[in-house]
């Protein structure tokens, strides 16, 4: 390939055809024809590129000053599990100290992640940023340990009631885009119906649906995506969802005709 150059001191490179340190560079330039202007936008390219590199830096450091948080909450959710409860229901509650720690450490974390959210549509991360194992890795832990309690936070503050459904107008951006960058490096994944870090969203609403009837598929499809993902291991009924007593989703399970659970393929996760 005699037309390809690949060039590594941009930084060094010289505006005009004199000056230059790297002469065997400068020549090859010349030889392309590439005056002032172009040498300027190439030397532009190269500290947009670094300070894109630098950009990443800072926010994998800031990351690691919040590993300490973001493992509490890990372990803030294990303490319910061995409760037998989901930390969904306590969450939203907020009747002890550790639920009002959660709640700061939450926001703690998504001021974070809504930085570098900011940061990738100002086109200020590097480009494969999004489709680094590492960081789709770190999102969707986050996202899916995370958004449950924001969906907890919207529902227990009744913003639905004047924004409307979670998943419509309040879900924020910091885990729209996680999500999508998971389903593109799995692209077997799709864009699935439901998802188990926003599935309380749908529960939530489906609770306050008054029409068995409009929502029968829905809820058909509802209880064999999360039945696929028990049985995958990727579903854990007292961590994600909870079925113990007063919990959000028993109150929506009853909810339901009682034909319809008599014959339902979850009915199995239930005490009659």
């Amino acid at each position: 390939m005699k037309d390809v150059v690949f060039m590594e001191k941009l930084d060094q490179l010289a505006l005009s055809t004199q000056g230059s340190n790297d002469n065997e560079t400068n020549s090859l330039l010349h030889d392309f024809g590439l005056g002032t202007k172009a040498r300027l936008a190439l030397c532009m390219a190269r500290q947009s590129a670094k300070q894109k590199q630098d950009n990443q830096a800072k926010v994998s450091k800031s990351f690691d000053k919040l590993q300490p948080a973001l493992s509490w909450l890990m372990d803030y959710r294990d303490s319910y599990e061995k409760e037998g409860t989901c930390y969904y229901d306590p969450f939203k509650a907020q009747n002890n100290t550790k639920d009002f720690k959660a709640n700061v450490t939450r926001l703690q974390l998504a001021g974070l992640w809504d930085e570098v959210i900011a940061l990738l549509r100002d086109h200020q991360l590097p480009d494969i940023f999004e489709t680094n194992p590492e960081w789709v890795g770190k999102a969707t832990t986050y996202r899916r340990l995370v958004e449950p309690l924001d969906i907890a936070n919207y529902y227990r503050h009744a913003r639905n009631k004047d924004c409307g459904p979670y998943m419509d107008k309040g879900r924020p951006r910091r885990y729209k885009y996680p999500q999508k960058w998971l389903e593109r490096s799995e692209p077997k994944i799709g864009s699935p119906k439901f998802d188990s870090s926003w599935l309380m969203a749908e529960v939530e609403e489906m609770l306050r649906e008054r029409s068995f009837i409009d929502m029968k598929e829905k809820v058909l499809d509802f209880e064999m995506e999360m039945l696929g993902w028990k049985n995958e291991g990727m579903l854990v009924l007292r961590t994600d969802i909870g079925v113990a007593e007063g919990s959000t989703f028993l109150k929506w399970w009853n909810t339901l005709p009682v034909e319809h659970r008599e014959n339902s393929c979850i009915k199995d996760w239930f005490v009659s």
